[in-house]
């Protein structure tokens, strides 16, 4: 088939896709690089946009007991405070300024929307929470809010306002605690959140059973990845996250550590002229195909007008420049490549060929992997663009 034909039938094929996309979005997002997830029951985002994850949920166990470690939906068990937070949190964390609009993660009924008090009359834990009861029996709590906006009894759709994020209760500062539930999760009686029904919407990613198969009471289960992955979702069942700190991540020579990073960990480090100053992600439990990959870029420490990141591809080395300066706590994204199997590869110099007297900062903290399931380079969006660029077609023979 000569060039000519060739194109001329790719035109006609990206015709026919693109309108299939555009008319059904469920469908465009599926062919941009979604999982489904895994249980037949999905989540969207509680909000819109990007914020800082700062505390995963603990596998061993979500009851708030002191062991001195979090186990990860990874498998991986690090230390209590690093870099995942802290011990038997039952649910997610992320930061956002006070006021942000809060969003029913899905189609759902109002089944508590309440301020938590303690016997003395101060907040509870929780301080102002909103439970909606779904399908599958599942719940979805929503917790430090500043107010709600719903009436118990009343039929919430996915995306819609049920709140503003707030800093009450028990808490460290502004921020939404996400909790999901295979079960009830509201005690009446005593007006409180109990944990026992506590389950991860990011499932379980471990070489070994889940913990939770043993937990101390309530449902024993392997978790599912909840998430309902769309391309445009910060989270999604196909994202594979190496956290700076983490299994996966290496520093060579000093960094700085800051809490203030994604998981509530990141690294940092002045500009330098060497190149001995780098920050390396690996990645070993993808698989072969098309990934999107992305830099998370933390609000502080992050000022690096030229911090270069350098990717592995199937076809070699690739590089992409980023402004840190010009990004606050949002996932960057670095391009979409052919990457070959458990060779998931970025790394980063704190060499950014800035002059070292402008003392500014290189920010070295989560890398993200996104999987693409089908690889269709000429549909990405519905205005015909492509974000792909020419090292990210499969490799060559």
């Amino acid at each position: 088939m000569n060039r000519l034909r060739q194109a001329s039938l790719l035109s006609v094929v990206a015709a026919v896709l693109l309108s299939v996309t555009c008319a059904h979005p469920s469908l465009a997002a599926d062919r941009r690089g979604s999982r489904p997830a895994q249980a037949g029951f999905s989540l969207r985002p509680p909000f819109n946009g990007t914020y800082r994850l700062t505390a995963l949920f603990d596998h061993r166990y979500p009851n708030y007991a002191l062991d001195g470690e979090i186990t990860a939906y990874t498998g991986e068990s690090v230390p209590n405070g690093s870099p995942h937070y802290y011990q038997g949190h039952s649910g997610v964390d992320w930061s956002m300024p006070v006021g942000t609009r809060i969003l029913a993660a899905a189609d759902g009924v109002v089944e508590v929307a309440y301020r938590t008090r303690n016997p003395d009359g101060a907040d509870g834990p929780y301080g102002v929470i909103v439970v909606l009861r779904h399908s599958n029996n599942y719940r979805t709590l929503y917790a430090h809010l500043l107010t709600h906006t719903v009436q118990v009894g009343s039929f919430v759709s996915a995306g819609q306002v049920i709140g503003l994020s707030g800093n009450t209760g028990r808490s460290s500062g502004p921020h939404l605690h996400f909790g999901v539930y295979l079960g009830p999760c509201w005690d009446e009686t005593r007006k409180r959140i109990y944990e026992l029904n506590a389950t991860d919407p990011f499932g379980w990613r471990g070489s070994y059973p889940d913990p939770l198969l043993a937990k101390p009471g309530g449902p024993r289960h392997m978790a599912s990845c909840l998430w309902r992955s769309y391309d445009e979702d910060s989270v999604s069942c196909a994202d594979t996250i190496v956290e700076d700190g983490g299994q996966g991540f290496s520093a060579a020579m000093e960094w700085r550590i800051s809490d203030r990073g994604h998981g509530s960990h990141m690294h940092y480090h002045t500009i330098t002229t060497t190149n001995k100053v780098t920050a390396t992600w690996l990645a070993t439990t993808t698989l072969g195909g098309a990934y999107k990959v992305y830099a998370f870029i933390p609000s502080r420490l992050a000022t690096a007008r030229q911090a270069t990141y350098r990717i592995l591809t199937a076809n070699g080395w690739v590089q992409r420049t980023v402004n840190q300066q010009e990004h606050s706590d949002v996932w960057v994204p670095l391009g979409t490549y052919w990457l070959q199997p458990r060779q998931a590869l970025v790394t980063l110099s704190a060499n950014t060929g800035e002059p070292p007297a402008s003392q500014r900062w290189v920010a070295a903290d989560a890398i993200k992997f996104r999987s693409y399931l089908v690889f269709i380079p000429i549909i990405t969006c519905c205005d015909g663009s492509s974000d792909l660029t020419e090292e990210a077609n499969r490799p060559e023979p």
